[in-house]
Parts: C-alpha cells; sequence; structure tokens
C-alpha cells in the first residue's frame, strides 16, 4: 500500500469507529434512559428503531453524494451534523424531544458507510484485506461503546456519554478537513465481475446484486436485534459480578469483551476474502452464526458471554466478504450508489429488527430474542445457498463465452 491508500484507510477507518459508537450508544445507555423515563423494553425498542431508521435511509443520498461531490467532503459534513446531532440528543428535556434527536443523529450519522466503502473499493489494490482493517475499526466502536458508553453513562449519565461521541466526531472532523487525500482510482480489482461499461453482462449481474442486498438485511436484522439488547439481556441473564461494579458498567464491560472477538473475526475476514472465493466464506459465515445464537437463547453466566464472544467472531468476519461482493458485482462508476441500497438494505430495513425484538423481549422474555434471530440466520444460510449457485452459473457462462 502507497501512503496515499494508507491515509484512505485510516481516515475512513476512524469515522467507521465513530459511526458505530455513535450508533450503538443508546443500546449502552438503555436502562438508564429507561430508569429516567418510566418506560420498558417495547419503548425503548421503539426509539432504537427510529434511530436505525434514519441512520439507515440516509444511506440512499450517501450514495449519490458519494459520486457527486466527494467522500471527504461527505466525511466532514458526517462528521460535523453528528457532532450537533449528539449535542441535541444529550440536551433533550423530554422522551419525544429525546425521540426527534435521535432519529437527527441517525440521519447523521449514516452518511458514513457508503462514502467510506465506495472510497475503499475505488482507491485501494488489496480491497479485501483494506475493508478488513477498516471493519476492525468499526468493530472497536461496536464493542468497546458498551464499556466506555456505559462507564461514563454510570458514572456521570446516559446524557454525558453522548457528548463524548459528539465531541470525538468534531475532533476528527478538523483533522479530515486540514488533512489531504486522493480519490484517484486504482488498477482494477483481479477478482471483479462487474464490466465498467454494463451491457448485456451488466443486466445479467442484477439478480446476484438482488441476492446480496437481500442477504445484507438478514444479517442487518441480525445484527440490530442483537447488540440493541444484548447489554440488556447480560445484565439480567448474566448473572456475573465486577469488583462490585454498577449493574450497568458491568453488563457493559462483558458486553464489550465478548463484542471485540468480532475485532478478531473482522481482520481474519478481510484476509480470506482476499484468498479465497466470496459466495463460499459467505455461505460458511451464515452457517457459523445460527449454534452461537441459539446458545445464547438457552445459556447464562459465562457461558452466555462465550456465546456471545462466538456470535461476534463469525457475524463480523462475514462482513469484509459481503462488502467485497457488492463491489465484485457493481461496475465501479456506480459503487456509490450500490452500497447506499445496500446499507439501506442493512441499517434501514433491518432496523426493524429492533423493535421487533423489544416487543418479543416484553410478551416472552429477552432469550426468545436471540433464538428468532437463530430463526433468520437460517433464512441467510438458505439465500447465500442461492447466491453460491446463480454465480457459479454466470461465471461458467463467462468463461464459455471467453473461450
Amino acid at each position: 500500500m502507497d501512503a496515499n491508500e494508507r491515509r484512505i484507510i485510516g481516515y475512513t477507518a476512524g469515522a467507521h469507529y465513530l459511526s458505530h459508537a455513535t450508533e450503538l450508544t443508546f443500546a449502552a445507555v438503555l436502562v438508564l434512559v429507561g430508569m429516567e423515563y418510566g418506560v420498558g423494553p417495547a419503548v425503548l425498542g421503539g426509539m432504537a428503531n427510529a434511530f436505525a431508521l434514519a441512520f439507515g435511509a440516509t444511506a440512499l443520498p450517501a450514495g449519490l453524494l458519494a459520486d457527486r461531490i466527494g467522500s471527504r467532503k461527505l466525511f466532514v459534513i458526517c462528521l460535523l451534523t453528528s457532532a450537533v446531532a449528539a449535542a441535541l440528543v444529550a440536551f433533550s428535556p423530554s422522551l419525544p424531544l429525546l425521540t426527534g434527536a435521535l432519529v437527527l443523529l441517525g440521519l447523521t450519522a449514516g452518511l458514513y458507510h457508503p462514502a467510506g466503502l465506495s472510497l475503499i473499493a475505488r482507491a485501494t489494490r488489496a480491497r479485501g484485506i483494506a475493508l478488513g482493517y477498516h471493519g476492525v475499526a468499526g468493530n472497536l466502536g461496536v464493542a468497546l461503546t458498551p464499556f466506555i458508553a456505559g462507564g461514563i453513562g454510570a458514572l456521570l449519565g446516559w446524557r454525558a456519554a453522548y457528548l463524548f461521541a459528539g465531541g470525538l466526531s468534531l475532533a476528527l472532523a478538523f483533522v479530515v478537513h486540514f488533512s489531504r487525500i486522493g480519490e484517484g482510482e486504482a488498477p482494477p480489482f483481479e477478482k471483479a465481475v462487474a464490466p465498467e461499461n454494463g451491457g448485456n453482462n451488466g443486466r445479467s449481474l442484477v439478480t446476484p446484486l438482488v441476492a446480496i442486498f437481500a442477504a445484507n438485511f438478514l444479517t442487518g436484522f441480525i445484527y440490530r436485534g442483537s447488540v440493541t439488547f444484548l447489554p440488556k439481556h447480560i445484565m439480567e441473564n448474566g448473572r456475573l459480578g465486577l469488583l462490585n461494579m454498577d449493574p450497568v458498567a458491568a453488563a457493559g464491560s462483558f458486553t464489550t469483551v465478548a463484542l471485540l472477538f468480532g475485532v478478531v473475526g473482522q481482520y481474519l475476514g478481510g484476509h480470506l476474502a482476499h484468498r479465497f472465493r466470496l459466495e463460499r466464506i459467505a455461505v460458511v459465515m451464515a452457517c457459523a452464526i445460527v449454534p452461537p445464537l441459539l446458545l445464547m437463547g438457552a445459556a447464562s453466566g459465562v457461558l452466555l458471554v462465550v456465546a456471545a464472544a462466538a456470535f461476534a467472531f463469525f457475524n463480523f468476519m462475514g462482513q469484509p466478504t459481503f462488502n467485497s461482493l457488492v463491489a465484485e458485482y457493481t461496475p465501479r462508476r456506480l459503487q456509490g450508489r450500490s452500497y447506499g441500497i445496500y446499507f439501506f438494505c442493512s441499517f434501514g430495513i433491518g432496523s426493524f429488527a429492533a423493535g421487533v425484538s423489544g416487543l418479543i423481549a416484553e410478551r416472552f422474555g429477552l432469550p426468545w430474542v436471540f433464538v428468532v434471530l437463530a430463526g433468520v440466520g437460517v433464512l441467510l444460510v438458505l439465500l447465500t445457498l442461492y447466491l453460491l449457485s446463480l454465480t457459479s452459473a454466470l461465471r461458467a457462462k463467462q468463461t464459455v463465452a471467453a473461450a
């Protein structure tokens, strides 16, 4: 990698960390918000759903903006507006205003993913490895936020956790604004299937892309449902003590321990995506997440944390693969828009998992949330098998045509 590629990975990694840190702060302080306003899992799940839907909905216009104005400008806009929205969340005086501020924060933070992923896809040579490092940073945001935000919330109140996230976004916005990164295109990725000029073969890629988008909706549904209620599940069913810590902080700590395994998964997943057939890796990863989800629904104590760690490892190991699949089946000039649709499916439509999970938790109990998500995982296995069959036939036709 040259210096420009390293800078791109560094800045996108920082923005990716903050994007997920902002996203997961509500889950980390969810119990404290519920205690302050006297609301249960259904209302809290609905609030998380509103934020997540906004977070995903912005992906569509963000994809267009990434193609039109460039990723660097979009970074700065995303970070500055996220800092302002986080401050509004922190100073919200009522539950309706808090929900509105969370929606605004979702709209601003959701600008990031199409910009960052399309920039990496276009401007780096070892795309799978670059996406792996990028994913590691995002996973650190996912993993460390329950500990950091939960700890800040326990000590200073949940509003301070949002002020902390907003301050980091503001600082990174200034760093990116005064830096130099080039957005020139790297040489074409050797495994790419999509032609730059579209044509008849371009039309034949629509069905694989639809399957990839559908698979990402399922992975997003599983992700949103699991991370929204994992800290609360561990607090209520983990039965773990840590040096007489506050229960919220202790739950955040053990959630962080579990999710840190996702960092290792992202790193290994990036190297796998660079070396092996992507569709086959997708099938293996889909199969691997179902057993840990079932165990999370049945286990308690240390075994619950172990199951959550196994889920995080395999779930996030698959992300570089699915992110690479979008680039592989999309012409380079349309990758910003394609990533916009991709993340809208994951973070937008998939956001309804928060509301659905809240209703399941309130009616049947938190363990059933993870049992239902395991069922969604079975659907993901079937869809990735279909994608493998479909793309194998496509590659065979291309081989015959080339011959």
